[in-house]
């Protein structure tokens, strides 16, 4: 795509969460909604709201100086896996018991898990990519395209608003 003669846009976002979401984040969701006791691997993101993934891709459709550039696109804040499933339970009105562990200890015990459902509600593919997430650098998005993403608590607020009616 670099080496062709078309207009281009590149866009890296982070873990991306909203309403709609039938997997990552509505993952989490559904896991502080049905169990008191959570496993949380150790890890941090910045994961980004998809309305402010769309806002600055529509931003870059009607801005012709955005063309052949890459732009990162992180969320608001840094946060570790554990600060986000208390942030998702308060948000819910529910108390959870909420226990850090490593990846090394987390991951046997997942795919275990794993094993024992058709359907399990969080996959090791899924915590594989968590484990893996580095921080964006955004300040060329920031400067081109006016980027100021919303937090997780408010973009997660608005998602558990919407499946709450």
């Amino acid at each position: 795509l670099q080496s062709s003669k078309l207009d281009f846009t590149i866009f890296r976002p982070a873990p991306v969460f909203g309403t709609g979401d039938n997997k990552n984040f509505a993952t989490l969701i559904s896991l502080v909604k049905k169990y008191p006791i959570i496993p949380a691997i150790k890890c941090q993101m910045e994961p980004v709201y998809v309305e402010d993934v769309i806002r600055m891709i529509v931003v870059a459709l009607r801005n012709s100086s955005t063309y052949r550039k890459t732009y990162n696109l992180p969320g608001g804040a840094l946060y570790g896996f554990q600060e986000m499933l208390v942030i998702i339970s308060r948000l819910l009105g529910v108390k959870r018991l909420i226990i850090p562990l490593s990846g090394k200890l987390f991951l046997p015990v997942l795919r275990i898990y794993e094993s024992l459902f058709s359907q399990p509600l969080l996959t090791s593919s899924q915590v594989k990519k968590w484990l893996q997430n580095q921080p964006l650098d955004a300040s060329l998005t920031k400067r081109d395209l006016n980027y100021h993403p919303v937090s997780f608590e408010e973009g997660i607020y608005s998602v558990i608003k919407n499946q709450n009616g």
